[in-house]
Formats: structure tokens, C-alpha cells, sequence
């Protein structure tokens, strides 16, 4: 039960970036705050992780998730800056 409220709290974070992708200028703040959420999500993991026992190596794991989102968001926030100019 617990994982169906995970995918649907993912799925509805996602629903916020579709309006950017149709529009990367005017929606620019929604791809800054995911790249926010990242270092949150890191910063989560690594903080909570040891009050859970959650081991080292799985915090990382954890906080790669958002590693691998943050080049995306980052690649965007450049190019839109280029379409700016």
C-alpha cells in the first residue's frame, strides 16, 4: 500500500514539468525548483538516513536518484538561457 502512494506522489510531482517542457521560458521556475528538490532529496538521505540505519552506501543510492535528474534540469536552464539571448 505504502509503494502505491510513493508512484502516485512521483507520478504527481511529474505532472509539474510537463508545462515546462511545452514551454521552457515561461515556466523556467519550475525546473529551478527541481533542481532545488535535489539537493533536498541528497541532503534527506544523508541526514535521515543514519536515524533510519539505513547504510552508507544505500544513502548514496539514494540520493543518486537525483543525481541523475539534476544533468537534465541543469542542460535545460542553460539552453533556455541561450533561447533568452
Amino acid at each position: 500500500y505504502g509503494t502505491d502512494w510513493l508512484a502516485f506522489g512521483h507520478l504527481f510531482i511529474a505532472l509539474f514539468f510537463i508545462p515546462a517542457y511545452k514551454d521552457p521560458l515561461c515556466y523556467l521556475g519550475n525546473i529551478h525548483m527541481g533542481i532545488v528538490v535535489y539537493f533536498g532529496v541528497f541532503a534527506l538521505a544523508l541526514i535521515c538516513g543514519p536515524i533510519r540505519g539505513i547504510p552508507f552506501y544505500w544513502q548514496l543510492i539514494d540520493g543518486s536518484f537525483g543525481l541523475f535528474a539534476l544533468y537534465p534540469l541543469w542542460r535545460i536552464v542553460k539552453l533556455s538561457r541561450e533561447l533568452q539571448a
